[in-house]
């Protein structure tokens, strides 16, 4: 790379050569430096303090912005480190003595940014990342981008990419109506997230609205849709939560609406549910595959969910209420943190459960079971540890994800869903990966019947103790140990034990205070 040298009222000493290859540059302060001459370009005498200067060039350490040096040895802007009503990215920026050309924006950098209300965006920049970069920044009016830049522009304060073919974010701060230009034919992902407009006016031109566009938009009570759209992405309308209606042109060939909720022409796909609906909604039979983030935010109060539906996205009841499933179909299959933060989720077949089934073929993800905490014992295998309490049934999953990683579930700790004198458990599913029940496990809860799966080996001191409202339970013949009071002061519970195969040991007192104890022999 060719350098410029520039001195300013110093007495430099030059020492060239036809042969040389180094460059020696002595200073009057007595500094010596030394440059390649094949890396200099020029030598520049000036005497006045009119210096050649890049006056964009900023030291990191002075910046709002924080910076990463990416692999090609150029600088992403990452996030602000203070609160600015006006920023403008540098075009070159100063870390650790070495200046760097900034040449992209990262996903989330600006979001949530609440003092910013002016961003000024350089020619440098040509990547800026499609993922909520600019959301809940709520006082941003204006993003303007250098007329120089070659893969962005701007119109009063709204970014585009160059040819304005493609809306990619409107700010936050600006308010009322806004019509997009006829020149679109994309809104990106995430253009108009957690705005507070009052309505869009999308034109014919648009064909595509990418994902999470008008995500969050808290205002805005409906939104038209023209016959020109031919894809709608994930999330495009999740959490707009006065929005009761989105109509779609009656055209348009690709999508249609009932009673405001978007589904695809033929109703076998269901794509968004407007938050602002309320009360009880009932996925029409037609339907076999639930988008991603459909129901996302919805103030409904229950959903059913109907047996004709065998796939279920991503996140696509997150923070949603109460949400019943007939699963009897039995082949249902979910995204990642398709019941994140839901409040109930039930499936119909067997005992009602809060996460899970057996017949589901899906692996559930911790995050998305609010009733129980996990805890690993193992490279492959987990315990439920504990309850958080709350909760009328459960069906415990036979394998959950943590951190990405699959864990098959063996075990119920002790005292997991004892809850002294207060226990609300009325329903409970084992599946047929548990080996062992452990101490008091269940003691005082409300269950009326338990089924105990043949892969159990052990049950627990005073497991079942106090369960006064069971009144059956079948132990299957792999069970080698119940401990002391397993079942003690279980009043009504009639009790059958399969001892074919004579290897049981019973503790003290395990069934004082049973109805019946029948022991099954060959």
């Amino acid at each position: 790379m060719k350098k410029k040298l520039t001195a300013t009222g110093v007495l430099l000493t030059i020492c060239l050569s036809m042969l040389a290859t180094d460059m020696i540059v002595k200073q009057k302060n007595g500094e010596i430096k030394k440059f390649n001459v094949e890396d200099v370009e020029e030598v520049i005498f000036n005497e006045n303090s009119n210096i050649p200067n890049d006056s964009t060039v900023v030291d990191a350490s002075e910046s709002p912005l924080n910076f990463s040096i990416k692999p090609d040895s150029t600088v992403e802007v990452t996030g602000v480190n203070k609160d600015s009503e006006s920023i403008e990215i540098p075009s070159k920026v100063k870390i650790d003595g070495k200046v760097y050309t900034v040449n992209s924006i990262k996903y989330s950098a600006f979001s949530w940014k609440r003092s910013l209300t002016t961003l000024e965006i350089p020619s440098s920049i040509t990547s800026i990342a499609e993922s909520s970069v600019f959301s809940g920044s709520s006082k941003l009016k204006s993003i303007n981008v250098a007329s120089d830049n070659p893969n962005y522009s701007s119109v009063d304060g709204v970014l585009y990419n160059k040819d304005k073919t493609k809306i990619i974010c409107v700010p936050g701060g600006i308010r009322g109506d806004f019509t997009i230009p006829s020149s679109v034919n994309c809104i990106g992902y995430s253009a108009f997230e957690d705005d507070s407009l009052t309505s869009v006016k999308i034109p014919s031109s648009v064909t595509k609205i990418g994902i999470y566009a008008f995500c969050g938009c808290q205002i805005m009570k409906s939104i038209d849709i023209p016959a020109s759209v031919t894809e709608i992405e994930d999330g495009a309308f999740a959490r707009c939560s006065n929005m009761t209606n989105i109509n779609i042109a009656s055209d348009n060939p690709n999508f249609i609406t009932v009673d405001g909720v978007l589904y695809n022409k033929d109703t076998t796909e269901l794509i968004s549910v407007p938050a602002g609906i309320e009360g009880k909604f009932v996925v029409p039979s037609t339907v076999k595959s639930i988008r991603g983030w459909s129901f996302w935010g919805s103030g409904l109060d229950l959903i059913n969910v109907p047996s004709s539906v065998t796939n279920i996205g991503d996140g696509a009841f997150w923070n949603c209420m109460n949400i019943v499933i007939d699963n009897s179909s039995k082949n249902v299959t979910t995204g990642e943190y398709t019941f994140t933060n839901c409040f109930s989720v039930r499936f119909t077949k067997n005992t009602p459960v809060v996460a899970g089934n057996p017949d589901l073929s899906v692996v559930m993800d911790t995050s998305d079971i609010r009733a129980v905490i996990f805890k690993t014992l193992s490279d492959s295998t987990a315990e439920v540890s504990h309850s958080r309490g709350g909760i009328d049934s459960f069906y415990i999953p036979a394998k959950i994800r943590i951190d990405g990683k699959i864990y098959t579930v063996t075990e119920i700790a002790n005292g997991a869903f004892n809850i002294v004198g207060g226990g609300s458990l009325e329903g409970i599913k084992l599946p047929s990966t548990i080996t062992s029940i452990g101490e008091e496990a269940f003691e005082w809860c409300e269950m009326e019947s338990i089924e105990i799966p043949s892969s159990v080996t052990s049950i627990g001191e005073k497991a079942f103790s106090y369960c006064q409202n069971l009144r059956s339970v079948k132990i299957p013949s792999n069970v080698t140990s119940i401990g002391n009071g397993a079942f003690q002061y279980c009043w009504y519970l009639d009790i059958v034990i399969d001892n074919s195969k004579d290897n049981v040991k019973v503790g003290e007192d395990v069934f004082g205070g049973c109805k019946s104890v029948t022991w099954l022999k060959e």
